[in-house]
């Protein structure tokens, strides 16, 4: 076996033997661990199976059209909400009939939809998403239409979409939304006047979605409805590719055929305002958080006992420059100083230059975290220059440099290993403040635009819903168990840089 490998076996064998002897042997301690496993494996699971391309979804609010907005969780039933199932069905997956026409050839897909009965919900919208619809050489155009049969046998036509075709157009996507037009005119004519109701179309307009799964029971003489109820049943979808010009389908439909029918709920954490699925950012926010987290620590830290070591072990004016430091930054209110810098950054020229919202906000995010560094580190430098100002009068160090050993020996192998301790407790309870800082600037209307824990919260405050729980509960818990796991992992290894607690905490 290579040296390396020696090497490798051993510092993982002290690792393990450090963790059992200071950290697992404590409550506190196995908590953290228990928490911390959670945090990592949720953020390798993140980075696996979120597409690389997520960041710039969450900025497109066209991404997210096929889903309700502001809906809660589809388990929220269980607290009593009404939850009507969200549908996204890909007819292109299912079977279809061809009828043949004199100018072309009809495909024409089905889909039976069940309202359910004594759920007072109706769908809030429908529309179809096209992807990739082949178009057969010879078309001239192509007509979808999409219809719905009620269980009272009335048919609505929901989508009527006619394009002419070029000669060199392959394909076509696109999204179909309801035409009001041509379903007014079916309620209308219809539904309403076979049954002697006499209305203006106009008046129905805000309530035409509402219609399609409603029965109209009472009109008033002025011709508004004033009464209807929810139809429950089975609902017949028909969607109608009518190519003009050919007799012959193509080999493959289409990539997406994708027909939804908006729900009340939808997915494990429900939605925000633009129909994102709460639990994909929340899940993106996982590694965000820990990168946020241990970036500021490790580098604030670092600075932190760099500054500290020096000005102890040198003194003179070298100690004086760094205090004097300490003592203006350590001064300064943080809190102020990165509103004041975020949103003079946020305001601009060189932000606003920056055209893909993506790297907009990490370079926003970048800079807040280089200013979370800057002020991180004077308070660790001063216990730091405390604790070397105690060391360097020790004997062995006195003996190490009347053996020659210079200062930079003398600071990172003598006095480096006495402060490890502390550093290691101070570097993981600082993670969870950069977190909350994030956090809090978001709160405070800094926000970078990435889908962050504290961006999701940002969202919530600045558009109004934070009565919405599903939207509010769940990035805050998450805040709260990754300050948490690094709390309790810091009381566990107080015991490591205090060893006078040992035994009281096991």
């Amino acid at each position: 076996m290579s040296s390396l490998g020696s090497k490798l076996i051993l510092g993982l064998g002290r690792i393990l033997s450090f963790l059992r002897e200071y950290v697992l042997s404590q409550l506190a301690g196995r908590i953290s661990i228990a928490l911390l496993a959670f945090l990592v494996i949720m953020s390798i699971y993140a980075l696996v199976s979120l597409p690389p391309s997520f960041p710039v979804e969450w900025t497109q609010p066209q991404a997210w059209e096929m889903y309700p907005p502001n809906a809660p969780p589809e388990w929220a039933w269980i607290l009593g909400y009404p939850c009507l199932k969200h549908v996204m069905e890909n007819l292109a997956q299912h079977r279809y009939s061809i009828i043949q026409t004199s100018g072309g050839i009809d495909l024409s897909y089905t889909y039976t939809y069940t309202l359910p009965e004594g759920l007072n919900r109706v769908p809030s919208n429908i529309l179809v998403l096209v992807k990739d619809l082949q178009i057969p050489r010879g078309t001239t155009n192509i007509n979808i239409i999409l219809t719905v049969r009620r269980p009272d046998n009335y048919t609505y036509t929901l989508i009527s979409y006619t394009t002419p075709v070029s000669p060199n157009t392959s394909y076509i996507s696109t999204t179909l939304r309801l035409s009001s037009e041509m379903l007014a005119r079916d309620i209308v004519n219809q539904y309403l006047q076979e049954r002697g109701w006499l209305i203006n179309s106009l008046s129905i307009l805000g309530s035409l979605q509402e219609l399609i799964f409603k029965k109209v029971t009472e009109v008033s003489p002025a011709g508004i409805v004033v009464n209807s109820t929810i139809l429950p049943g089975d609902y017949l979808f028909k969607l109608d590719i009518v190519y003009s010009g050919v007799y012959t389908p193509p080999i493959t439909v289409a990539k997406e055929l994708t027909l939804v029918i908006f729900g009340t709920c939808y997915g494990l954490m429900g939605t925000d305002y633009l129909g994102r699925d709460l639990y994909m950012g929340l899940l993106y926010g996982f590694p965000i958080a820990l990168a946020i987290g241990l970036s500021v620590a490790i580098l604030s830290t670092a600075i932190g006992v760099l500054a500290g070591i020096v000005s102890g072990f040198y003194g003179g004016l070298i100690d004086e420059g760094i205090q004097r430091t300490v003592d203006v930054m350590g001064n300064i209110p943080l809190l102020p100083i990165l509103v004041l810098i975020a949103t003079s950054v946020q305001a601009s020229q060189f932000i606003a230059q920056i055209q893909d919202p993506v790297a907009k906000g990490w370079t926003l995010l970048s800079i807040i975290l280089i200013v979370l560094v800057v002020f991180g580190w004077p308070g660790l430098a001063i216990i730091i220059r405390s604790f070397t100002l105690s060391i360097k009068g020790e004997q062995y160090v006195e003996a190490a440099r009347a053996l020659g050993a210079g200062s930079r020996r003398i600071m990172f192998r003598h006095i480096l290993p006495q402060l490890t301790p502390y550093i290691l407790a101070s570097l993981v309870l600082s993670t969870p403040s950069a977190i909350i800082a994030e956090a809090g600037l978001a709160i405070l209307g800094i926000s970078h635009g990435l889908p962050t824990w504290g961006g999701i919260l940002a969202d919530a405050r600045t558009k109004g819903y934070i009565t919405y729980w599903w939207w509010i509960f769940p990035p805050g818990i998450l805040i709260t168990i990754t300050s948490m796991a690094f709390i309790f992992l810091g009381l566990a290894l107080e015991t490591y840089a205090e060893p006078r607690l040992r035994g009281s905490r096991s």
